[in-house]
């Protein structure tokens, strides 16, 4: 009895996965694109982007097994937020867009940083 609980302990703590992001964090994206520069407020399954010139960006978070992402209701903008990462303090994240043709591309990246 005491070993299966022990495996089941050790399972649970290595292999589960966040499946929830709340908080608020500080979203920097790489230099030439520093002026998409945002707070974000994740609550359940959407969230609130604010730009630095007062904009509110509103979008819903779409959960898969492995990555968080970030959809805006307005343009289509996708972002990919690991969920090994969002654990930490500092997570990395990339954004992409479709293009007419169906294909996907990279726009840019950056790190969110979690408010204290």
């Amino acid at each position: 009895m005491r070993f299966s609980t022990y495996i089941f302990l050790l399972f649970t703590i290595f292999f589960s996965q966040e499946n929830s992001f709340t908080g608020r964090y500080v979203m920097r994206f790489e230099p030439e694109y520093k002026d998409q520069n945002c707070t974000i407020l994740f609550e359940g399954n959407t969230y609130i982007r604010e730009l630095q010139s007062g904009k509110k960006i509103k979008g819903k978070i779409r959960a898969t097994k492995f990555v968080f992402f970030l959809v805006d209701d307005v343009g289509g903008l996708e972002m990919g937020v690991n969920k090994a990462g969002v654990k930490n303090d500092t997570i990395m994240f990339g954004t992409k867009k479709q293009n007419q043709n169906g294909s996907n591309f990279v726009l840019m990246s950056g790190k969110l940083y979690r408010e204290k």
